[in-house]
């Protein structure tokens, strides 16, 4: 066999093995390292689907965070309570009239939170009812407007409504369980129109630079503290400054981050296209001058009815002196130019005698909103003398007046 048979012949044999053999060599080499790659990228697919599950995790934690700092207090009756006094400090704030703000429904979503309706019934013009809802929309609250009614009274250019609604807030489980919706202090000092400094008691109150605070029937916003001396911004939000007495609630009224920069235009514009008037747009937040201020009886307004001991009991309640009257049957109280004799305390509202008529007080309304119902057709028995007991405890049904804690 020549040279060159040979080469062709050993080259036939090695390329004849190779054809044969090459399954055995990949399964032995190559196949190893192909599943190695395989393995590695299903492991980085893994890493990067837990990235993702972890960082969804981190979003929502946050968000439940968020939550949680939006949420009522955890205990729903105390909760249903702050959130009924807060609205009703809204509608006045945005100058409703005739209103009547009730506790609703407690609907309970399993042991993760529950939903807590509060109804709202007044009348308002459509400037004021956009002041409130802008109010409501940009509070840092976890509620919305569950229902809404408006009836318009007349046909002028800016009608008259009457507006219901039911507002539903929600408690979490996990939420605060505080007695206050939003940390107070009190004035340390009177406040007069024009001061842009105000003293805070107690001093050391959960406020920072930039909040804005509400007192009484005004916002203003916290603008930088010296000692226990706040410079604050006057009348902000559509309201306007006014005197305030020492010893006057400041409520934060703290906004929503998603509402931050929301304007009053959006609100204007609901206005312009309103069908309830023809009226231009406001360019600015009606700006509306508070009623005069420590009127008591326009600042008490009765908050529940209870049954304690098979004694029933209503109670009037000063949201700006953080103050609680009980009443009992048959027991006196006296308000601002009120003094009054209880005759009657139902489910929803009291019955009582003052400057010779009988008048009527519904829950949720103030007691300058009395109405004047038919005198009784038997005289009623005088009140009962009051004298206290051994004990300090007065032994006839009284009227008691007390700080909120």
């Amino acid at each position: 066999m020549q040279q060159r048979e040979k080469i062709l012949a050993i080259g036939f044999t090695i390329a004849l093995v190779l054809w044969q053999g090459w399954p055995l060599i990949q399964r032995t080499f190559f196949q190893p390292l192909d599943d190695l790659r395989a393995e590695l990228k299903a492991i980085e697919g893994n890493i990067e689907a837990k990235d993702a599950k972890q960082l969804q995790m981190i979003q929502t934690a946050g968000r439940l965070a968020d939550w949680r700092n939006q949420s009522l207090p955890q205990n729903d009756l105390d909760a249903q309570r702050l959130y009924q006094q807060w609205l009703t400090d809204l509608t006045q704030l945005s100058g409703w009239k005739d209103v009547r703000v009730s506790p609703g429904r407690r609907i309970d979503r399993g042991e993760r939170y529950a939903a807590l309706q509060v109804a709202v019934e007044g009348t308002a013009t459509m400037e004021e009812f956009a002041m409130f809802l802008y109010h409501f929309d940009r509070i840092n609250l976890l509620h919305r407007i569950e229902r809404l009614g408006i009836e318009r009274r007349d046909d002028s250019d800016n009608a008259a409504l009457r507006i219901s609604l039911v507002a539903e807030g929600v408690s979490l489980e996990t939420a605060s369980d505080t007695d206050e919706l939003f940390p107070r202090a009190r004035l340390a000092r009177e406040a007069g129109r024009s001061d842009r400094k105000i003293q805070l008691t107690p001093a050391d109150a959960p406020f920072v630079a930039g909040l804005r605070v509400r007192i009484g029937d005004e916002y203003v916003r916290l603008t930088a503290q010296e000692d226990d001396a706040w410079t604050v911004e006057r009348g902000i939000d559509g309201t306007s400054a006014v005197s305030h007495a020492a010893g006057v609630i400041l409520e934060a009224a703290p906004i929503a981050a998603d509402e931050a920069e929301q304007d009053w235009s959006g609100y204007s514009r609901m206005i312009a296209d309103s069908p309830f008037r023809r009226a231009s747009p406001a360019a600015a937040p009606p700006v509306r001058t508070p009623p005069p201020q420590n009127d008591d009886a326009r600042d008490f307004r009765l908050v529940a009815s209870v049954v304690r001991g098979n004694e029933p009991q209503a109670w009037l309640h000063n949201a700006q002196k953080n103050q609680r009257i009980v009443l009992s049957e048959e027991g006196t109280f006296s308000i601002s130019d009120i003094s009054a004799r209880v005759v009657e305390i139902a489910r929803t509202h009291i019955v009582f005698e003052a400057s010779g008529a009988t008048w009527k007080l519904e829950l949720g309304d103030s007691l300058r909103s009395m109405s004047r119902v038919s005198n009784p057709t038997q005289p009623s028995p005088s009140p009962t003398a009051v004298t206290p007991d051994s004990n300090g405890e007065s032994s006839a049904p009284v009227a008691t007046e007390s700080p909120d804690n």
